[in-house]
């Protein structure tokens, strides 16, 4: 038997994987199963990356597990651990990443390299070179994903069978990101007298297998993939290290490329984040990181329909997460505590008794 909360519990952080810990403690405390949770996910981004180099067994040692996420890569390690086992992926108009549709695929661990893998053949998993194979996996688990666009003409995104998923929920986290309503894609503008940003786009481009129903040529594409991004994570590695590529001996068939745009930016700047510019180039695949800065008007709008959507959800039995999303500029600054206060509003209206708690004010 589960616990019941008195009130909502509602846990507000500012990096989106600081919401994890909070659920564990939520199931730590059995007011969650331990296995097959449901995650209802309002965000600009799917977040549905693995962390690179992380053993499988990681996901067992929370402390360790923590250690290893970022922003775009908590949700899978956490269904790979058995916690989640349907996701629902809300996303706002602007957002492209992965279409709508209903995905089922197994998560589990690689039989060569130890690391958490998927079976899904959409390009947001190819282009990061966490695709492999059903017979490649161990300790396998099947994961259900539902991916919705909500937007004005839609009355009702949620179909039948979402809704009685839902309904057969005894509890379920329902998580926001607050650039869900206003977004912005923090690595365009930067470096801009170089046009780095357009020439990564050229560098980490990610060329899409030409048919999906080959299993050779999608594995071949995303080995190419993967050895593509190792190259170029070693080059900014030791530009973060030498501030220089003189001395670099290792073949790279992509030396010459990288050579030309550290002198195109050390023309205009001095003081340069090597590895950020590599994880900015990781961003670059078949699509650009969703960038949407809303008036305060527009802003609104989508919260009127989210407002509309926890209409059709159960009053009591939700654990509520937030990202606020704003340090990092991915939420804009000037207009994340305008919307905090609207998304609160909603959702004490819709609950009628919440418990806020304000994770990020405490980490400062």
């Amino acid at each position: 038997m589960l616990k019941k909360y008195p009130k909502t519990p509602v846990y507000i952080v500012e990096n989106h994987n600081e919401v994890l810990p909070e659920i564990y403690r939520c199931i730590g405390s059995k007011h969650m199963p331990l296995y097959d949770n449901l995650l209802i996910h309002f965000d600009s981004h799917p977040d549905l990356l693995i962390p690179k180099k992380m053993p499988a067994e990681t996901v067992f040692n929370k402390y360790a597990l923590f250690d290893f996420l970022s922003i775009e890569n908590w949700i899978l390690p956490a269904a790979y651990a058995g916690h989640f086992n349907i996701i629902i992926w809300i996303k706002p108009p602007w957002s492209k990443q992965i279409s709508d549709g209903e995905y089922k695929f197994f998560i589990g661990a690689d039989t060569v390299s130890n690391e958490i893998k998927v079976t899904c053949t959409e390009n947001y998993f190819l282009s990061d070179a966490v695709f492999t194979t059903e017979s490649k996996l161990k300790n396998k688990k099947a994961i259900t994903l539902f991916v919705l666009t909500m937007n004005n003409t839609k009355t009702n995104i949620m179909d039948e069978n979402i809704l009685n998923i839902l309904n057969n929920k005894e509890i379920f986290v329902l998580d926001i990101d607050l650039d869900f309503f206003s977004t912005r894609n923090p690595f365009k503008d930067m470096y801009k007298n170089a046009g780095l940003y357009e020439k990564l786009q050229n560098l980490y481009k990610f060329v899409i297998p030409s048919n999906k129903n080959d299993i050779n040529e999608i594995e071949r594409i995303v080995k190419q993939r993967q050895n593509l991004l190792l190259e170029l994570e070693d080059l900014f590695k030791y530009l973060d290290a030498h501030n220089t590529l003189d001395g670099y001996s290792k073949s790279s068939t992509h030396f010459e490329h990288v050579l030309k745009i550290v002198k195109e930016l050390k023309t205009f700047y001095h003081d340069i984040d090597w590895l950020l510019i590599h994880d900015m180039g990781c961003t670059c695949d078949d699509t650009e990181l969703p960038h949407q800065v809303n008036e305060r008007i527009h802003i609104e709008e989508y919260i009127k329909l989210f407002s509309t959507f926890l209409k059709i959800i159960p009053r009591t039995s939700a654990v509520v997460t937030i990202s606020r999303s704003s340090e990092d500029d991915y939420c804009p600054p000037e207009d994340v505590d305008f919307i905090q206060e609207k998304i609160l509003s909603s959702l004490q209206n819709h609950f009628q008794s919440i418990d806020v708690k304000l994770i990020y004010e405490e980490s400062e």
